[in-house]
């Protein structure tokens, strides 16, 4: 495990209402280099491990695939498509 003296804080920032310029803006700012993490959490679901797999896709690493999740969701059909830019549309 890789230990930190003075880890940075962390914001969780939620938009339940899934608005379009929090979603834009959000998008510009996934800059995991920087420290900056855009994530989209898989619909429907509630479990830890589901949303660990969804920060591991924001990063651009390996998902496991749908049959491998136990049951959990398929992220098919999901916005942003696996390998995208993760950037929206241009509207």
């Amino acid at each position: 495990m890789i230990t930190c003296p003075d880890p940075p804080p962390v914001t969780v920032v939620l938009d339940p209402f899934d608005d379009a310029l929090h979603t834009r803006a959000a998008l510009a700012a996934h800059d995991p280099a920087a420290g900056r993490l855009t994530v989209h959490p898989t619909p429907g679901t509630d479990s830890t491990v589901c949303l660990a797999y969804d920060v591991l896709a924001a990063l651009g690493k390996p998902v496991p695939s749908a049959v491998t999740r136990a049951g959990l969701p398929s992220r098919r059909g999901r916005w942003p498509p696996p390998g995208s830019s993760r950037r929206p549309p241009p509207t």
